[in-house]
């Protein structure tokens, strides 16, 4: 049994051993009772762990006894671990906007090879504004910015392309300006919970915190910890920058001062980090410095290089990857850009890979490329998405392609329904 093999307290073995006792479902009269029920508990965890979601979510319909076990909290962990380490459990996700047609689409893809036609999640209708690029954190995929999504401004959405559910996250009605909240998602590890961040600067950069589980969501509380001042200066020019939540703390680059502002779920208390010592030194005219994860890792990019003067800065991706949280030791590297990408940024990273994925590109009306990054071979490879013919036009804006790993973690206590794609 390895490590990461989920547990079985007492109290849910017992539980499920009365609900394996039921029928099985009428969709699979023909399998035979003990294909699942003769095997321990341990064991079927076990192998759920190693599985793709999508055949999980069928495998429900077994019996009772394999959907207690595969809707239990203590399964999302320890799968979620898993499909970090598989790369048929990674996929892209693209948004694409149709300027006439005013209709949102939410593609996936994979990331191993391409080739097939995206799976279609969702598609949402009467959308006055163009998609904006999601971020995404422990499988969950996460529409922060503001006027930037569906039908309403002032919701912010959270989604599991895995699961096809979406969250409407409740505005934070505890601030006295709704529409002048920056939020931010994270993720609490030691808890296995997400974190929204609320903060309003009409209040002083007054903070609210909202709690989202697989058992329910919780209400806005106010964060305790004040905002330091040498921080509150200068969270005015973030705007709506990605925030990137690393080991259970929230991120924020603060180019002006040259730090990095932190938030940390556990303690819910603000405190600062250093820049690399490279970027310290630099005037940052005409560069544009912004925050990702890459393979698990918290990382500064930087499109222009860090000289005063680079003459031929667009075809180079400056990157710094922090490798020991504790000890701030930052590793840089340089990607230069094939004369084809010049221009290109970067997005994001595959996770266990050495992949990076750069901002996708239209070849056609009827595809899009994503280009790929290996820090190992330093080579380029590319995927192709075909594009299903509802959008094979130069009129659908397509948005980055953002990666994510396949979660069970589920919204089942909130459901909303949507137009969705087959």
């Amino acid at each position: 049994m390895t490590s990461d093999s989920p547990s079985i307290p007492q109290q849910l073995a017992a539980k499920l051993a009365r609900t394996s006792s039921g029928p099985t479902s009428t969709k699979i009269a023909a399998v035979p009772a003990a294909v699942g029920d003769d095997l321990p508990l341990e064991i079927l965890l076990e192998i759920f762990s190693r599985l793709p979601v999508k055949s999980l979510l069928r495998f429900r319909s077994v019996s009772k006894l394999w959907r207690s076990l595969i809707g239990e909290t203590s399964l999302v962990g320890p799968h979620f671990s898993r499909s970090l380490r598989n790369v048929l459990h990674h996929h892209f996700l693209i948004t694409a906007y149709s300027v006439k047609k005013l209709t949102l689409t939410i593609l996936s893809g994979d990331t191993h090879s391409g080739g097939g036609e995206p799976a279609c999640l969702f598609c949402f209708s009467n959308c006055l504004f163009q998609q904006a690029s999601p971020g995404r954190i422990k499988g969950v995929t996460w529409h922060p910015d503001q006027e930037r999504f569906i039908r309403r401004e002032n919701f912010r959405y959270l989604i599991n392309p895995s699961t096809r559910q979406i969250l409407e996250i409740p505005l934070n009605t505890l601030t006295r300006d709704i529409n002048l909240c920056l939020y931010a998602l994270g993720f609490s590890r030691n808890r296995e919970e997400f974190k929204v961040l609320s903060i309003n600067n009409s209040d002083g950069y007054e903070c609210h915190i909202l709690t989202i589980r697989m058992s329910g969501i919780g209400e806005w509380k106010k964060v305790n910890s004040l905002m330091p001042f040498n921080i509150k200066n200068e969270f005015c020019s973030i705007g709506y920058q990605d925030c990137v939540c690393i080991a259970g703390v929230m991120h924020w680059v603060l180019w002006k001062v040259k730090k990095i502002a932190s938030f940390n779920l556990e303690t819910e208390s603000f405190s600062t980090m250093e820049l690399p010592v490279e970027l310290q030194a630099s005037r940052g005219s005409g560069r544009h410095f912004y925050l990702r994860e890459i393979d698990g890792c918290l990382a500064v990019v930087c499109l222009g290089g860090v000289g005063d003067v680079l003459p031929f800065a667009s075809c180079r991706i400056d990157l710094w990857i922090l490798k020991e949280y504790e000890s701030g030791n930052w590793v840089g590297d340089i990607i230069n850009l094939p004369v084809y990408y010049m221009g290109a940024y970067l997005t994001g990273s595959i996770p266990y890979s050495g992949e990076i994925v750069l901002a996708t590109q239209r070849r056609s009306a009827d595809s899009a490329i994503v280009p790929l990054y290996d820090r190992i071979t330093r080579s380029f490879r590319e995927v192709e998405i075909p594009l299903p013919p509802s959008l094979s036009s130069y009129d659908v804006n397509l948005g980055d392609a953002m990666v994510y790993t396949e979660s069970l973690f589920s919204f089942r206590f909130l459901w909303i329904e949507r137009q969705s794609g087959s």
